[in-house]
C-alpha cells in the first residue's frame, strides 16, 4: 500500500474536498465507507479518493493535505477480511521507503496512514 502513496500519476480517482461525495463515491465502487476518521485527521483537507487492490481485496485510499500542502493518505479496509489478523487499537508506528506508516484497527476497519513526513507529524494527525 505504501507503493500507492508514492504513486504521482493518477494518485485518486475522485477528487473532491466534500466528505459526504467521497462517501457516496466509494459506496458506488463497494469499498468501506462508513469509516471513522480519528481525531485531528477529520480537520485536515481531504483533496480525494481512490480503490486500490491489495493482495485480492478492495482498499479505500483517502488522499489528504494537511496544513494545506502536505500530503498524507488514509488507507481503509475492512478487517473481517482477514481471519486471525488483529490489530491494536493504539496505532502502532513504522517506516519504509522514507515514508512514515500507522497502522491500527477500530471496531470492524483497519487503517493504514502513510505520509512524507516524520513520525511525530504523523501522531499529530491521529
Amino acid at each position: 500500500m505504501v507503493r500507492n502513496s508514492l504513486q504521482t500519476s493518477n494518485h485518486v480517482d475522485f477528487e473532491s474536498m466534500d466528505l459526504g461525495k467521497v462517501r457516496a463515491w466509494l459506496e458506488k465502487e463497494k469499498v468501506p465507507a462508513d469509516f471513522d476518521l480519528p481525531g485531528s485527521l477529520r480537520k485536515v483537507p481531504l483533496h480525494g479518493c481512490k480503490v486500490v487492490e491489495w493482495h485480492g481485496h478492495k482498499v479505500t485510499l483517502l488522499c489528504l493535505m494537511p496544513n494545506g500542502n502536505g500530503h498524507a493518505d488514509l488507507f481503509v479496509l475492512d478487517c473481517t477480511r482477514f481471519g486471525d489478523f488483529t490489530l491494536s487499537e493504539a496505532a502502532q508506528f513504522a517506516k519504509a521507503d522514507g515514508i512514515s506508516i500507522a497502522l491500527w484497527r477500530r471496531g470492524a476497519k483497519t487503517y493504514l496512514l502513510t505520509g512524507a513526513m516524520d513520525e511525530q507529524q504523523l501522531r499529530n494527525l491521529l
